[in-house]
């Protein structure tokens, strides 16, 4: 066997380094950018769960006060006279 089969040329040698540090590059910029999508991710999805429980709680209020003030005008008018505990039972707004 002669030295010159297992040597590789000069430009052999820099497009080897230069293509496995293209690839190291590319899979730690890659890496980088799935961590940062991920945690932009769980970002989202936290502001979202709390935007929905918002608007949950808040229209759930608002239908109670609704249901209460119906039920306060119903007893209201019942405490008037303007109609009997039967009307006030039956009557529904």
């Amino acid at each position: 066997m002669s030295s010159h089969d297992n040597k590789l040329g000069f430009g052999t040698k820099i497009l080897i380094m230069v293509l496995v540090s293209s690839i190291g590059l590319a899979i730690i910029t890659n890496a980088i950018a799935l961590k940062l999508y991920v945690g932009s991710y769980h970002s989202f999805i936290e502001l979202y769960k709390k935007s929905l429980y918002s608007d949950f709680d808040s229209q759930a209020k608002t239908q109670v006060e609704t249901a209460t003030s119906m039920l306060q005008r119903i007893h209201d008018r019942h405490q008037k006279g303007e109609i009997s505990l039967e009307e006030a039972k039956k009557t529904r707004g």
